[in-house]
């Protein structure tokens, strides 16, 4: 991801495939909101991007050394984000210079996050902030419709949204195979005799 295009998606502001997330560590308490929405965007059908470093109002805060650091061990971060998806999610992540000049403070984490394989993921712990549960395992988080922020499955729509991607996931897996075993068998057939075109 370029600057510009850094740039362009935060000037958009928020939507259903992105979620701003102000300044934080990878190692912070409030990590779980990021772990939130890196499960509603897997929900999607094309993923989504979580931007942090990035206030609601569109303003680039950036991220201090120490923050910076954290999101650069990926590895690390994915093995993090582990116990809070079933089953896996697929992140990449990017940090981004938004600053023309170079000036220190306003660098990005821009996470990429993949859509689900086979199954909807669903949330693999509990977690609790200030006294308050704010992930409950097992339950299955999406991006709202209504508006941009990532939410539990509460209605029939949301449902039947979720239940079509996975329909379209077990589909084109079954093509894809059917596909690959169907070019395995042609190949394996003899090679018909070359028709010459030249005159006997």
């Amino acid at each position: 991801m370029t600057r510009e295009e850094f740039l362009d998606l935060v000037a958009a502001g928020e939507g259903p495939g992105v979620e701003f997330k102000n300044p934080r560590g990878a190692a912070d308490h409030n990590f779980w909101e990021v772990a939130k929405a890196v499960l509603g965007m897997a929900n999607r059908r094309d993923g989504g991007l979580v931007l942090v470093g990035v206030a609601d109002n569109r303003s680039i805060e950036g991220l201090s050394e120490t923050q910076v650091a954290s999101w650069e061990n990926v590895d690390a971060v994915r093995q993090k984000l582990g116990p809070f998806a079933d089953p896996f999610a697929y992140v990449d992540i990017q940090v981004v210079d938004a600053a023309a000049d170079g000036a220190p403070g306003r660098r990005c984490a821009a996470i990429a996050v993949q859509p689900f394989d086979q199954v909807p993921l669903l949330c693999g712990r509990a977690f609790s902030s200030h006294g308050r549960e704010v992930l409950r395992q097992g339950a299955c988080y999406v991006r709202s419709r209504q508006m941009p922020a990532t939410t539990e499955i509460a209605d029939h729509a949301a449902f039947r949204v979720i239940s079509i991607l996975f329909s379209e996931h077990q589909f084109f897996r079954a093509f894809s195979a059917a596909s690959a075993s169907n070019a395995y068998h042609f190949s394996r057939q003899p090679s018909a005799p070359r028709t010459s075109l030249k005159r006997p």
